[in-house]
């Protein structure tokens, strides 16, 4: 039995190879960490060629460096050698699979691969590891939308920026995302966050005004297209939009001067006279409208929008046969244009062509069935054909579709009704 002395002696030796081990792992470790910083230092400089220098050096000195295999996995995805990075980003798992930034940069190669499926669990696994992970919450996102789930990115994009105010990718990716499942109050409020969060941001403001005119809000849009305009000084699409808005508010000499500016900076020239003809027919200046629509014409001469609204400046004008013309030139372009039938339709029963008036009448109905104006104006051309009880099955169906004058017409000539 050995005695107590030796014990000691053997206990002693012992620790020392301990100290010894231990202080060779910590001499290796600081040599290794010292490499690892300068390779971070040249990663972040850009410089990879130096960077992957000194990540081998590191893992020299400690082969089971995770950060050493994450950072030099880092170096590849920068340099789009998205294979290499997947490799040394799975190492780095096998070496520590508990640190959430080795899936999230897993996760990102993976998203720039389209291995959206498998780049979803990374980012998922990171956000277990690390619930305030931002980034993981973007990204994930950007699985999602990629995958098709729109709901599940829109709800990942909200995580992100409620973590971090500042990622305005997130919003942007948000404000995207929401549009394509029509959440126009959703992306109107990412573009609040947007525009608080840069003012100046005329593109901002120009998109929400284009989603409040989706929500019905003109007014507010003119707000936005206005302030995007003050922002910018190549904004010609927001005095466009601006000029709808006016025009469907039925403010048409803000609307003629918005086109005017369009016009003037040769923005879609041909359809910006098209619009402010119509604003100046709706003012009731009916030869700027027939010099605009002119103007129209000539730059698009098979636009039907074109010749249906010369061809109503015209009819005003009391030259009905003319119209038709103009009309039938519409239908020509389009043969499903319902506005172009109507419209002739109307000009040949003042032209008492009521058989003509009839077809077109009919045309639109096959076109919209719910065309109440269609059924009432087609019962008038069939009274005047002689076929009143045709013409009173017509007055009934536009008055359950809707019409508020076709009851009238029904006491005229359907008494019986």
């Amino acid at each position: 039995m050995p005695n107590k002395k030796s014990r000691v002696a053997v206990l002693s030796a012992v620790a020392l190879v301990v100290m010894v081990i231990l202080s060779l792992f910590l001499f290796r470790n600081r040599i290794s960490n010292s490499f690892l910083s300068k390779g971070i230092a040249g990663l972040e400089s850009k410089d990879f060629s130096l960077a992957m220098k000194y990540f081998d050096k590191a893992l020299k000195w400690n082969k089971r460096s995770a950060q050493a295999l994450l950072n030099k996995g880092k170096a590849f995805y920068y340099q789009s050698d998205n294979s290499n990075a997947l490799l040394h980003m799975n190492k780095a798992l096998s070496v520590d699979s508990m640190y959430p930034d080795i899936h999230y940069f897993k996760g990102l190669v993976l998203n720039d691969d389209r291995r959206y499926d498998l780049s979803l669990l990374c980012f998922s696994r990171a956000i277990e590891l690390d619930s305030l992970y931002s980034g993981a919450y973007y990204q994930r996102g950007l699985a999602k939308a990629a995958l098709g789930d729109l709901h599940g990115s829109v709800a990942d994009y909200k995580h992100a920026v409620a973590l971090n105010g500042d990622n305005m990718d997130a919003y942007l990716k948000s404000i995207e995302a929401k549009s394509a499942i029509n959440d126009y109050l959703g992306v109107i409020g990412d573009l609040d966050k947007v525009i608080e969060h840069d003012p100046s941001n005329a593109e901002a403001y120009f998109n929400r005004g284009y989603f409040k005119i989706n929500l019905g809000d003109n007014a507010g849009a003119i707000q936005d297209f206005s302030s995007a305009i003050a922002n910018s000084d190549t904004m010609t699409e927001g005095y466009y939009q601006r000029g709808l808005c006016y025009a469907r508010l039925g403010s048409n000499t803000e609307a003629i001067k918005d086109f005017t500016v369009c016009i003037s900076k040769n923005y879609h020239t041909g359809e910006m006279y098209y619009a402010r003809s119509v604003s100046n027919l709706k003012a009731g200046h009916l030869k700027n409208a027939l010099s605009d629509s002119d103007k129209a014409i000539l730059h698009d001469k098979t636009s039907p929008g074109n010749y249906l609204v010369k061809g109503i400046i015209v009819a005003m004008q009391g030259n009905y046969a003319g119209s038709v013309d103009l009309f039938s030139k519409s239908v020509e372009f389009d043969r499903n244009f319902i506005e172009g039938y109507y419209q002739r339709g109307v000009s040949f029963a003042v032209l008492k062509k009521y058989a003509e008036a009839r077809i077109d009448f009919t045309r639109c109905i096959e076109l919209n069935p719910a065309y109440h104006e269609a059924y009432l104006n087609r019962a008038v051309a069939l009274v005047n054909l002689g076929l009143t009880p045709e013409g009173c099955l017509d007055f009934q169906k536009a008055k359950e579709l809707g019409n508020k004058n076709a009851n009238e017409y029904l006491m005229m000539y359907c008494s019986s009704k």
